[in-house]
């Protein structure tokens, strides 16, 4: 091949292997860097860990030897060519797939349906009725008056998202909606995805004693993730970059269906969100 593109990261011992290989078949190496590596493994050892280090001689040491390559922000970019002397760097944004757009009324109910098979909450009093939503017997669906918000978030469960942050909120909330109902309605907040922290929150959420907001974490079929953000009034966003340099792909995703969304702030996000 003329070009071999590698993601960055992860970088070791994949970016070697690809620059050796580039050597030996005249080929140009392009990188595209999504983050750095040695940050995310700095979150599990610690910044001063030897590994880190080397780690972190390798990225550096071989990223300046690609022929070029993409960044996913202005400030990764200007990162790069400040504090590595990588200058063949053009940003381009992520986008979401196609998948990602808003839906329509039926649709949603039809989710909703689906889903109340393993997300009871999700169920009407009768049949063809959610909690959300109501199909009516000329073929009409509504949302009711007195629905829940729904509220979605996705995560890994790992240490770059402090999920306590949202646990504590919800609290908050609760006790404002327990104290004026009429202004704030109830919470249904459905959590997606799998990782290493995830029994360890769950556990800090069902210590508390919601009595106007429900929690619910599950793994969705990856047809139905699209939909459920595009049928969520809320998304929520608690990545932080391990850099400070890389935007979170999930909020490009949630803009995809039309959703608002509340994100945790950093340096670079203002790249991605507008305030307010």
């Amino acid at each position: 091949p003329e070009c071999l593109l590698l993601q960055n990261p992860p970088c070791v011992p994949a970016l070697p292997v690809c620059w050796l290989y580039c050597l030996f078949f005249r080929s140009r190496l392009l990188l595209d860097w999504h983050n750095y590596g040695y940050t995310i493994l700095a979150l599990s050892l610690g910044q001063r860990h030897p590994l880190v280090s080397i780690y972190k001689a390798i990225e550096r040491f071989f990223g300046r030897l690609a022929s070029g390559g993409i960044c996913v922000s202005r400030a990764m970019k200007d990162d790069l060519k400040k504090n590595w002397g990588i200058n063949n760097i053009t940003v381009h944004y992520d986008r979401p797939p196609k998948r990602f757009h808003p839906t329509s009324t039926e649709d949603k109910h039809d989710l909703f349906l689906k889903l109340s098979t393993s997300l009871p909450c999700l169920s009407g009093s009768i049949p063809d009725k959610t909690v959300f939503t109501e199909r009516f017997a000329d073929g009409r669906v509504t949302f009711s008056e007195d629905r829940p918000a729904l509220v979605i978030s996705s995560t890994s469960w790992a240490k770059d998202e402090d999920f306590s942050i949202l646990i504590k909120a919800l609290s908050v909330y609760d006790e404002k909606a327990i104290a004026n109902p009429k202004n704030y309605p109830r919470l249904i907040v459905v959590v997606t995805g799998k990782g290493p922290l995830k029994e360890h929150y769950l556990e800090l959420a069902s210590q508390c004693e919601w009595e106007r907001v429900l929690l619910e974490a599950v793994w969705l079929d990856p047809g139905d993730y699209p939909r459920l953000l595009a049928a969520a009034d809320m998304g929520v966003c608690l990545h932080t970059s391990s850099s400070g340099l890389d935007l979170p792909m999930k909020v490009v995703d949630m803009f995809g269906c039309g959703l608002p969304v509340f994100a945790l702030h950093y340096n670079t996000l203002d790249e991605l969100l507008q305030h307010n």
